[in-house]
């Protein structure tokens, strides 16, 4: 089950430059969609976390179970709805790790983007293909990464 949530807050200054080099979905800004996992109530700490996150650069630093891989995905498939051609970008220290995240990304996205697409988004703004999310490490033959990097949506 998913909600879409108003979003409350939002960041201020000049926006021209994002808005000049950045496809947006100015209808899809006004809300943004939230997993409710195992019919769990969401959790007000992870809501404000990615609040914080959506409009502004935000270091999040919690302990271990505590929802940060959540938080990412739900920020990262939120910007995918809004800008229709971002390019996310999910961090780990260690291959294992790389591997884990991505398999738990993967599910929730895809699941999320197909929400937004239920909820009215346009499958040419959503697309949800194979090979949207890639993986890449040390491992990754450099002639491999750039045709990686250009298919790749996260």
């Amino acid at each position: 089950m998913f909600q879409a949530r108003e979003l409350t807050s939002r960041g201020h200054g000049d926006n021209a430059l994002v808005e000049a080099t950045h496809a947006m979905d100015r209808d899809a800004m006004q809300t943004y969609l939230y997993p409710l996992l195992g019919g769990q109530a969401a959790r007000a700490y992870q809501q404000g976390a990615i609040q914080r996150c959506l409009v502004q650069n935000t270091l999040v630093a919690l302990p271990t179970g505590m929802g940060k891989t959540l938080i990412a995905v739900v920020v990262m498939a939120n910007y995918a709805r809004w800008f229709p051609n971002c390019l996310s970008v999910f961090l780990a220290p260690t291959k294992p790790l790389v591997a884990q995240q991505m398999q738990a990304c993967k599910g929730m996205i895809h699941a999320m983007l197909s929400k937004a697409r239920e909820q009215g988004q346009s499958a040419q703004q959503l697309p949800l293909k194979d090979n949207w999310i890639v993986e890449m490490n040390g491992s990754t033959p450099p002639k491999s990464r750039q045709a990686l990097w250009n298919s790749a949506r996260f």
